[in-house]
C-alpha cells in the first residue's frame, strides 16, 4: 500500500502530532537546561542537554517540511493534537515548580523522551507501510536513532541523579 492509496489526512495528523510533541520536548529541554545551570558543576550535563535540544528543534523543522510536502498545514488543530498537548502539559508543569530537584526535572524529561521515542517508532513503521519516499524514511529513521540516544542518556542521568539523592554521594557526570 502506498501513500497514494491511503488516507493522507490521518498520516499528516500523525506528523503534526509528532511536531507538537517535538516542540514540547524542546521546551522541556529548555527547562532542564535552566535548572541544571542553577546547580553546581553541571557543565557537561548542560552541554549535552543543549545538543539534544538542538536535535529536537531540527526534528520540528523536518516534520514541518514533511507536513507541507504532503499538502498539510503544520498549524492545524485536530483532536489528536489536543490530546498530545494535554499529555505533555503535565510534564511541563512538573518542570515549572521552583522547589523541585534535578532528578524531578530529569524524570519529566525521561517521560517525554519515552513518549517521543515510541512516537518515532510508530511513525517510521507507518512510513515504511505507506512506502513514503526513501529520503523521508531515512530522515525519520535518523531522528529515531537520535531519540534512542536521547532516551538512553536521559535515563542514565536520571539514574545517577537519583542515586546521588538517595545515597547522598556525588556520582560523576558522563558525557
Amino acid at each position: 500500500m502506498t501513500l497514494a492509496e491511503v488516507n493522507r489526512e490521518p498520516f499528516i495528523d500523525k506528523l503534526c502530532e509528532r511536531q507538537v510533541l517535538e516542540e514540547a520536548i524542546t521546551e522541556l529541554y529548555e527547562r532542564a537546561i535552566r535548572h541544571a545551570r542553577s546547580e553546581q558543576d553541571f557543565g557537561q550535563l548542560v552541554e549535552k542537554l543543549v545538543a539534544f535540544q538542538q536535535q529536537e528543534r531540527a526534528h520540528v523543522d523536518m516534520l514541518e517540511q514533511a507536513i507541507r510536502a504532503l499538502g498539510g498545514d503544520p498549524a492545524q488543530m485536530t483532536p489528536s493534537i489536543r490530546v498530545m498537548r494535554a499529555e505533555i502539559a503535565g510534564l511541563a508543569a512538573v518542570c515549572e515548580s521552583a522547589d523541585i530537584a534535578l532528578p524531578h526535572v530529569l524524570s519529566a524529561l525521561f517521560a517525554g523522551e519515552l513518549i517521543d521515542h515510541a512516537g518515532w517508532e510508530l511513525l517510521c513503521d507507518l512510513a515504511r507501510e505507506v512506502e513514503l519516499s526513501e529520503e523521508w524514511l531515512r530522515r525519520f529513521e535518523d531522528a529515531l536513532r537520535e531519540e534512542r540516544v536521547h532516551l538512553a542518556w536521559v535515563r542514565d542521568q536520571l539514574s545517577k541523579a537519583t542515586r546521588e539523592e538517595v545515597m547522598a554521594t556525588p556520582v560523576p557526570p558522563t558525557a
